[in-house]
């Protein structure tokens, strides 16, 4: 007889006491990093020692599958519904026919009130669309700093390649130069101020400035995202103040650079990657969406990114092409709410109800 998949729950206790699963796992698939365990501990949305914070899959004693969960918070006009973000769903391509990927999911939905992925990957974002779960696509737009993983990709590694990409970053840099002056003269009277800690005083408005339905920030959660990793190295992540000419904070955003071994389905190799991935608006009348972008682009040109990526949700009705921004695709970010939940209501159902960002879930340490 042939032996059966079965999905195993870790817990916070046993990931704070560093339990070994007693599972056959020669590819450490269910492994989880040193700096991950450290960041999922200290999650200040952590719930009690019995809360699942890991789904392992096996065959029989093989493990064949996992789902990492992040703990997290959606905050609605009548309180906050309790979730769990997905987060390094893996299962290996040889083990894909025993629906195990199916199982881990389902487990998950079954745990809490609601639950999510940022930034799934191609192979699981048509999963979680047959499940009914809830997709907010986000149009996502690279501009090219260096093109040397480009031509890596179309041209392979050798002298034809380099040659290439050293033609194409010359011909783009007085094109950059203009959109950067252009882009100076459009956010005149504004600055970007690193902030090592999110400031106390600013927590009351997250909430006021944020739409019906919006994934939980404060001040605890900033300081947690800005302090932890997933990462063994290569990670950056950095929060800035906008003010405007009177030092008034009027707005942040929060900005993130990692090498990636392969950025994007488009297998572009060795890529240093910066992306803009969540900000808010505190005062409407002193900036707007595309001065904070242009001040974060310009923040991640300065730490000399190959490419730098910004993706907007689709009420923000911009056009970054003209920019020169190029437009590559979407990343989504999905939710899905239990029958009891208050998410199940219809009337939450819609998405201009929603405040969506790029780094929601675990997509912030991504």
């Amino acid at each position: 007889m042939a032996p059966d998949t079965e999905v195993h729950v870790i817990s916070n206790a046993d990931l704070a006491a560093g339990v070994r699963p007693p599972w056959d796992d020669p590819e450490e698939i269910a492994r989880i990093s040193e700096s991950k365990r450290s960041a999922l501990l200290a999650n200040p949305l952590i719930g009690g020692a019995d809360e699942p914070v890991q789904l392992v899959g096996t065959l029989g004693n093989r493990v064949i599958g996992r789902m990492d969960l992040v703990a997290g918070r959606i905050e609605t006009p009548e309180g906050p519904v309790r979730c769990f973000w997905g987060s390094a769903f893996y299962v290996p391509e040889e083990f894909r026919s025993t629906l195990i990927g199916v199982k881990l999911v389902l487990t998950m939905e079954r745990l809490v009130e609601a639950v999510g992925a940022g930034g799934p990957s191609q192979l699981a974002y048509p999963l979680y669309k047959s499940l009914r779960y809830l997709d907010f696509p986000l149009r996502r737009y690279v501009l090219v700093r260096r093109s040397r993983s480009i031509a890596a990709r179309y041209l392979g590694s050798g002298p034809h390649a380099r040659a290439a990409a050293a033609v194409v970053d010359v011909t783009l840099a007085p094109y950059r130069t203009l959109l950067e002056g252009w882009g100076r003269w459009r956010t005149r009277g504004l600055r970007g101020e690193r902030a090592r800690e999110f400031p106390p005083e600013l927590e009351p408005l997250l909430r006021q400035a944020a739409a019906p339905i919006a994934m939980h920030r404060s001040k605890a959660w900033f300081d947690w995202v800005l302090r932890e990793t997933f990462f063994d190295e290569g990670h950056r992540r950095e929060l800035y103040l906008v003010r405007d000419r009177r030092g008034q904070v009027v707005a942040y955003f929060l900005v993130k650079a990692r090498r990636y071994e392969t950025a994007s389905h488009y297998d572009f190799r060795d890529m240093y990657l910066g992306s803009l991935h969540d900000w808010l608006i505190l005062d409407r009348e002193a900036v707007n969406l595309s001065q904070v972008i242009q001040l974060a682009t310009r923040t991640l040109l300065r730490w000399k990114v190959d490419a730098v990526e910004v993706c907007l949700p689709r009420d923000a009705r911009l056009d970054l092409r003209r920019w020169g921004l190029v437009p590559v695709g979407e990343m989504h970010v999905v939710v899905k709410g239990s029958p009891t939940s208050l998410l199940a209501r219809p009337e939450l159902q819609q998405p201009e109800l929603w405040r969506i960002r790029p780094g929601e879930g675990d997509y912030v340490f991504s």
